[in-house]
């Protein structure tokens, strides 16, 4: 009787690490393909996790009302006000507008001379105006801090120059539509700041007259910059009524001929 001998497999044995508690010997060729086949499955079941884990980038379609609408953006501006002295993403409270204002009034200063801003005759300083002058007031209850500056006469073309000057030491960005030196009708004009949310404006008519500046704050609805205001207006009719109250009927008198009464 012939008894029947089993072939030994062909390839070299190989150790599968799925069954090291068995120990079994399968040949090379079907140990690589069971190790291609879960090579196959990791890589769909890594494939199939990526496309159901969200990105980073949210598709525009799927993005928040907040970022797709245009005024929640912030203006990007053209990098020129990164390196100006007044800090173009503050400037909401009383105390940093104000110290905005000092900062514009000392480069106007130091071109113009010590007398180009001034508070009822007097050289302006910032506890002046927080004393003295109310914000601009907008409606929703926002306000900004201005300052006016009366500029000496001077050449046109050189002021024009030094509004430029002005605005990038500032850090503003220049506005479109400006006069780009001596207009066509003699004049200049120079804004910068929109961008920003500030106003900054030269204007001038003749090298032979005074011209005017024009300095503005961000809108603010800050607590401080509202009390502010009501004290300043609060005082100003205070004081109003003491120079043209009852006692005073002259002054009375003067003020209803202001109104209008008692003329043709």
């Amino acid at each position: 009787m012939r008894t029947l001998k089993t072939k030994e497999p062909k390839g070299r044995p190989v150790l599968l690490e799925q069954f090291p508690q068995h120990g079994q010997l399968l040949p090379a060729a079907l140990t690589g393909s069971v190790l291609i086949g879960s090579l196959v499955l990791a890589g769909c079941s890594a494939a199939e996790e990526k496309r159901q884990t969200p990105t980073t980038g949210t598709p525009t379609s799927e993005a928040s009302e907040e970022t797709q609408d245009p005024e929640n953006v912030t203006p990007q501006n053209n990098g020129s006000s990164s390196d100006g002295l007044i800090d173009v993403d503050g400037g909401y409270t009383q105390e940093e507008q104000l110290a905005e204002l000092e900062i514009v009034v000392e480069i106007m200063q130091e071109h113009f001379g010590d007398d180009v801003a001034t508070i009822n005759g007097e050289p302006w300083t910032a506890e002046r105006h927080d004393a003295e002058v109310a914000a601009r007031p907008r409606g929703d209850n926002l306000y900004r801090q201005e300052v006016r500056f009366d500029i000496p006469p001077q050449d046109l073309e050189e002021l024009y120059a030094t509004a430029e000057q002005i605005a990038e030491e500032l850090g503003l960005t220049e506005n479109i539509n400006n006069s780009n030196g001596i207009g066509p009708h003699g004049r200049i004009f120079y804004g910068a700041g929109r961008e920003e949310g500030r106003v900054f404006l030269v204007q001038g008519r003749s090298s032979e007259r005074a011209s005017n500046a024009t300095y503005l704050t961000r809108h603010s609805d800050h607590e401080t910059v509202i009390a502010a205001y009501e004290r300043v207006v609060d005082k100003n009719r205070q004081e109003r009524e003491a120079e043209f109250g009852p006692d005073n009927p002259r002054q009375m008198e003067d003020l209803e001929l202001d109104d209008g009464e008692g003329s043709d």
